[in-house]
């Protein structure tokens, strides 16, 4: 019962707080694990494939010698280009003359998550529920230390006792004192989520 009460504040906690969404975005497609592509469209000079390598090295502010490449790989053409203003472009000057080209893109959904400050009044429940769940599992957690049999410290060496039961018995015991503080460890993760975010 108190996990699933745990579990179900700590969820209520995440939901509000945490505002989960998907971003799409387009990024340069690779092809031949080795080049970008130039958008298939009219332009005044052979070479479709641009070697990644040397556009990463391209800057906005200069130009510089690439090579560019047809679909066998072939050598077509040396030219100068930078980087463009416009994303996913690349400036290009041929012939003297200077045009922006748009290289070949693939959507590419990225998540996100924000965090946004609780409401007040929605605090006050938060701070009412930890305090009753922290509360019970202290008394949970005292209870098991205080009312634990004396001759369980023992039960190994008990004659009515057989060992195998023994260490099952205190096996037991650890376990649930684990479980309670697993869920007071998750419990006070939950308040801090949302009490940093207070301020």
């Amino acid at each position: 019962m108190i996990r699933k009460e745990v579990e179900t504040f700590a969820d209520e906690v995440d939901q509000e707080i945490r505002v989960r969404h998907v971003v799409t975005e387009d990024v340069l497609l690779r092809v031949k694990e080795r080049y970008y592509e130039f958008l298939p469209q009219e332009k005044p000079f052979q070479g479709e494939l641009l070697l990644i390598e040397e556009f990463d090295k391209l800057q906005q502010e200069e130009y510089q010698t690439i090579n560019l490449f047809d679909r066998d790989e072939n050598l077509r053409l040396r030219l100068k280009a930078r980087i463009s203003k416009r994303e996913n472009h690349i400036d290009v000057v041929f012939n003297s003359v200077e045009a922006s080209y748009p290289l070949q893109t693939r959507k590419k959904e990225r998540r996100e998550t924000l965090t946004r400050k609780p409401h007040p009044l929605l605090v006050k429940h938060w701070d009412e529920r930890f305090a009753d769940l922290l509360a019970y599992i202290q008394r949970q957690e005292a209870r098991l230390q205080e009312e634990s049999p004396e001759e369980f410290r023992g039960l190994e060496e008990n004659l009515f006792v057989p060992a195998a039961q023994a260490a099952l018995v205190k096996a037991n015991l650890r376990e649930v004192a684990e479980a309670l503080r697993q869920l007071r460890l998750m419990l006070e993760k939950a308040r801090f989520g949302y009490a940093s975010l207070v301020g």
